[in-house]
C-alpha cells in the first residue's frame, strides 16, 4: 500500500512540475485555458494527501507518533476538500495559499518525526531523511518565492525540479531497503496461515508430522539454535530453519505450534531475549541499541516491545532492577 501512495505522490508531482515549468497543458489542452489555470494547483494539492498517507505508513506514525499522525491526517483531509473547491471557485488564490502553508508547516513536522524515529533506532529510514530532507529544504525556497517573500532567481525557481529525480531514486531505494526488514512479519503471517489451515481442516487433513519424529526434530532445532545461533541474523526465516532440520515449512510451523505452542518468530525471540538478558547484566556500558542489533532485532523499537512482552519490563528497567521474578 505504501508503494501505491508513493506512486500517486510521484505522478501528482510530475504533472505539477510539468504544468508549472513545461508546456504539456498547452500541447494537450490548447483550447482549455480553464483547465490550464487550475491543473497546476490541483496536482500540487492532490500530492499532499498522497505524500502524507505515504509518510504515515512509511514512518508508522499511527503507532510511533500518534499525535503527529492525527496532524498529518487532518492536513491531508483539508487538502482533499480544497480540490473540488479549486475546480468550482472563480479564484484559486486562497486555496493556493492553503496548500502552500500546509507544505510549509508539514515539512519540519515530517522531518522532525523521521529524525526522532531514527534516533530511537529506526536506522532503515536514513535515506528517507537524506532524500526528502534535501528536497524539502530546497523546496522551501521555491515556496517562499511563490509567497512573494524571496525575489526571483532561476536557480531558486528550478532547484526543486532538478533535485526531484535524485530524491525519487534514494526514496525508492529506502522503500525497498525498509521492506526487506519485514521478513519477520512475513514469516509470522505465513505461520498463522499454516496454523489456521491446520486448525480449520483438522477433521479432513492429516497432520504433516505423521511420519516425523517430533522429539528428534525439536532436539535438532534446539541444537541448531544453540550451536550456530542463527537467530542473531534478523533475516533468518522459517524456510531457512526448515531446511536446517530437514522439514518442510508446514511441518516446522506445525511442530512449533503443536509441541511448544509458539510461532516461529516467538521461538526466535525467546533465544534473542535470553541473550539480551545476559548482555544487559554482563555489559552495563553497552547501549540498548547495540544490544538490540547484537541479538538479532532489526530496531530498538522492536527490541523494546518484544523484551517487555516477554519480561514485563523494559531493557533499561531490567538492567537496573533485575528480573521481577527474583525481586
Amino acid at each position: 500500500m505504501s508503494f501505491s501512495f508513493f506512486a500517486g505522490y510521484v505522478v501528482c508531482t510530475v504533472l505539477w512540475y510539468n504544468g508549472q515549468y513545461g508546456n504539456a497543458y498547452d500541447v494537450l489542452w490548447p483550447e482549455s485555458p480553464w483547465w490550464q489555470n487550475k491543473a497546476i494547483l490541483v496536482f500540487s494539492t492532490l500530492g499532499i494527501p498522497f505524500s502524507f498517507q505515504f509518510v504515515r505508513m512509511f514512518l508508522n506514525t499511527k503507532v510511533n507518533n500518534p499525535k503527529i499522525d492525527k496532524i498529518l491526517l487532518i492536513m491531508g483531509f483539508i487538502a482533499m476538500f480544497c480540490i473540488p473547491a479549486i475546480l468550482t471557485s472563480y479564484t484559486t488564490k486562497i486555496f493556493s495559499r492553503i496548500a502552500t502553508y500546509i507544505y510549509l508547516i508539514s515539512i519540519p513536522i515530517i522531518l522532525g518525526t523521521a529524525l526522532k524515529n531514527y534516533i530511537k533506532g529506526e536506522k532503515q529510514i536514513l535515506f528517507f531523511l537524506i532524500s526528502w530532507g534535501s528536497y524539502f529544504i530546497i523546496s522551501y525556497n521555491t515556496m517562499f518565492y511563490f509567497l512573494g517573500i524571496l525575489p526571483y532567481s532561476t536557480p531558486l525557481l528550478y532547484s526543486a525540479v532538478f533535485i526531484f529525480p535524485i530524491d525519487l531514486f534514494f526514496l525508492l531505494f529506502n522503500l525497498l531497503q525498509k521492506y526487506e526488514t519485514l521478513e519477520g512479519e512475513r514469516n509470522e503471517i505465513l505461520h498463522r496461515i499454516v496454523t489456521l489451515n491446520n486448525t480449520q481442516n483438522t477433521r479432513y487433513v492429516k497432520s504433516k508430522l505423521n511420519s516425523v519424529n517430533t522429539e528428534e526434530s525439536l532436539a535438532k532445532l534446539e541444537s541448531w539454535m544453540r550451536v550456530t545461533k542463527p537467530y542473531l541474523d534478523e533475516k533468518v526465516d522459517l524456510e531457512i530453519a526448515s531446511l536446517a532440520i530437514g522439514l518442510t515449512v508446514q511441518q516446522t510451523s506445525e511442530l512449533l505450534n503443536s509441541k511448544l505452542g509458539v510461532s516461529f518468530r516467538s521461538y526466535l525471540n525467546g533465544f534473542r531475549i535470553a541473550d539480551a538478558k545476559k548482555i544487559l547484566k554482563d555489559k552495563p556500558d553497552m547501549s540498548i541499541l547495540s544490544i538490540a542489533y547484537a541479538t538479532g532485532f532489526g530496531s530498538k523499537t522492536s527490541f523494546n516491545v518484544e523484551f517487555k512482552k516477554a519480561t514485563g519490563q523494559s531493557p533499561i528497567q531490567y538492567r537496573q532492577f533485575g528480573d521481577k521474578k527474583n525481586l
